[in-house]
C-alpha cells in the first residue's frame, strides 16, 4: 500500500515537473545525494549514528518525511569522521556533509527538488556521472638507445620527456625538458607523497613497486569504490601511476618523471592509490578521496577525471580541494611535518573539445593537452580556467606508460597530460621542498616557468611546464 501511495506521488510530481526530469535525469548517478546541512540538524543525524557510519534514519524525527518520500537505503558522512584531524574537519564544515542513498527508481531530478526545501538542508547536489579521460594500446616494443642518465630500455619512446623531433608530427623540444633536471640530480624524494585519485594502481608492476607508498599497516591506499582497503589494479591509474614515478635506472621498461635512480640506490617520489573507479565506472566518492590524502600524507592530489556534463566543479569536491591546499602537510596541530605546507590538486581539463571544464575552480591546477608539435590535442578543452599545457598525446604520438601485470602500453588523453604537471611538481617539492617551503611557492614556480605558447585561437593555460626551469628557478 506504501508503495502504491507513493507511485501516485511520484506520477503527479511527474505531470508537474517533466521539463526538469528531462533536463537533469541521465546526467547523474541514480539513488543517490549528496546534502549540507545546518550544524543543528548535523548534531540531531550524529546523536542517531551507527557504529559503522549509518544515521538510523528512522530514529531521526526530521527524517521520517524524507524517508517515505525516497524510500531511504543509507544515510553517511561524505567525509568519514578524521580522528585526530577531525577537529579540523568540522572546522572547514565537512562534517555537514552527507551521503543519502534512496530507490533507484526515483528521479533524481525530483529527489533534488524535494530535497532543497527539506529544513535543516543548506545545500543539495545530485551526484553527476565521471569519466576517465584517455584511452589505450599495448606496446610490443623493442629495447632502443638510452637519451639521457638512465638505462630503462624503454625510455626512447617516450617522445613527451624527450622530443627530437624524429616522430611523424613532432616537433623537435615539445617534451617536458625533464633531461637537463635528471642530469642535474632532480630526481624524485620518497618523502613526497603523490595520491591518485582514479582507478586502482598495480601496486605490484615491476617499474612501479619501489617507489609505492604504505601506511604502517601495509596498506597502500583506500579502496573508496568499494570502501575497504583492497585496491583492484586499473590500466587507466596503472599509466598515470607510471608517468608520475615509474622506477627510473633499473634496466625495466620505462622512465617515470620523479621515479629516482634505482642503480644508485636513490627511491623516486611515492605513489598512493585511492581507488574511485572500477573500469570507467565510479561509485566512489571523489570528495572523500581527495580529503583522505591529505589525512594520509599526500602533498599532491592527481586527478585525470571529470565531469562530462558540467562546467564547474561540484560543491562537495570544491570542500576537499580546499582542505587539501589548506593542510596537506602540516599535522593535526597546523606544523609542517611534511616537504610542503600545504597541497596541490591537479586536474585534467577534459576531453570534451569545448572552452569549459568541470576543473575551473581556481583551487584546481588545471593541465590542457598538447601533441607532439606545440599544438592543442583535437580533443582536450581549452579556456580562461586553463592554467598548464603538458603533452598528453595525439594521432599518431601517444603517451607510453605502465599498465598493469608488468606490461606497457600507449594512451592519449587530458588524463596523461595531466601527471605530467603531477610529476613535475613532485619533482620540484623534492628538489625545493623543506621547512617554509609553500603550495602556492609550487604553483607560483610551476606557472612563471612555463614555456608560453603560439596557440591564439587556443588559451591553453600559462605556457607548457618545463621541468628543469621549475627546480632551477
Amino acid at each position: 500500500m506504501k508503495r502504491i501511495a507513493r507511485i501516485l506521488i511520484l506520477l503527479a510530481l511527474v505531470a508537474c515537473s517533466h521539463d526538469v526530469i528531462l533536463e537533469n535525469d541521465g546526467q547523474y548517478a541514480p539513488g543517490k545525494i549528496l546534502v549540507r546541512v545546518t550544524p543543528e540538524f548535523a548534531d540531531a543525524l550524529e546523536s542517531h549514528t551507527g557504529g559503522r557510519g549509518n544515521v538510523v534514519v528512522s530514529d531521526v524525527k526530521g527524517l521520517r518525511r524524507a524517508d517515505d518520500r525516497l524510500n531511504i537505503k543509507r544515510m553517511k558522512r561524505v567525509f568519514a569522521p578524521a580522528g585526530e584531524f577531525e577537529p579540523r574537519s568540522r572546522q572547514e564544515g565537512l562534517h555537514l556533509w552527507y551521503q543519502i542513498d534512496f530507490d533507484e527508481d526515483y528521479p533524481t531530478s525530483l529527489a533534488k527538488s524535494f530535497l532543497e526545501a527539506y529544513p535543516g538542508i543548506t545545500l543539495v547536489e545530485c551526484d553527476p556521472i565521471r569519466r576517465l579521460y584517455g584511452d589505450i594500446t599495448y606496446a610490443e616494443l623493442a629495447p632502443g638507445a638510452s637519451v639521457g642518465p638512465f638505462d630503462d630500455p624503454l625510455f626512447y619512446r617516450q617522445w613527451h620527456y624527450y622530443n627530437d623531433g624524429s616522430h611523424e608530427g613532432a616537433e623537435t623540444g615539445c617534451d617536458i625538458n625533464v633531461v637537463p633536471a635528471w642530469s642535474s640530480g632532480y630526481i624524485g624524494n620518497p618523502e613526497v607523497i603523490v595520491c591518485v585519485v582514479d582507478g586502482g594502481v598495480d601496486y605490484t608492476h615491476e617499474d612501479l613497486a619501489g617507489n609505492i607508498w604504505y601506511d604502517s599497516e601495509g596498506h597502500c591506499g583506500y579502496n573508496f569504490y568499494s570502501d575497504s582497503y583492497h585496491i583492484t589494479p586499473d590500466s587507466h591509474a596503472t599509466h598515470v601511476a607510471g608517468t608520475i614515478a615509474a622506477v627510473n635506472n633499473n634496466g625495466t621498461g620505462v622512465c617515470g618523471i620523479a621515479g629516482g635512480d634505482f642503480a644508485h640506490g636513490l627511491p623516486g617520489v611515492k605513489i598512493m592509490s585511492c581507488q574511485i573507479f572500477t573500469g570507467n565506472e565510479s561509485a566512489g566518492n571523489p570528495a572523500a578521496a581527495i580529503k583522505w590524502g591529505a589525512d594520509h600524507g599526500a602533498v599532491i592530489s592527481q586527478n585525470s577525471w571529470g565531469y562530462p556534463d558540467l562546467a564547474s566543479t561540484p560543491e562537495s569536491v570544491k570542500a576537499a580541494v580546499d582542505y587539501f591546499v589548506k593542510y596537506a602537510g602540516l599535522d593535526a596541530d597546523g606544523r609542517q611535518v611534511g616537504p610542503m605546507a600545504g597541497g596541490l590538486v591537479v586536474f585534467a581539463a577534459g576531453n570534451e573539445r569545448r572552452e569549459a571544464s568541470s576543473s575551473s575552480y581556481e583551487g584546481i591546477l588545471t593541465v590542457t593537452s598538447l601533441g607532439a608539435g606545440f599544438r592543442k590535442a583535437s580533443y582536450s578543452n581549452w579556456g580562461s580556467f586553463a592554467d598548464l599545457a603538458a603533452p598528453g598525446g595525439d594521432q599518431p604520438n601517444k603517451v607510453l606508460s605502465t599498465l598493469p601485470g608488468n606490461k606497457y602500453g600507449w594512451m592519449n588523453g587530458t588524463s596523461m597530460a595531466c601527471p605530467h604537471v603531477s610529476g613535475v611538481a613532485a619533482l620540484v617539492v623534492s628538489t625545493c621542498g623543506g621547512p617554509g617551503f609553500t603550495s602556492a611557492d609550487l604553483r607560483r614556480r610551476l606557472e612563471t616557468t612555463s614555456r608560453p605558447l603560439d596557440a591564439p585561437d587556443y588559451y591553453l593555460g600559462h605556457g607548457l611546464v618545463d621541468a628543469s626551469a621549475a627546480c632551477k628557478q
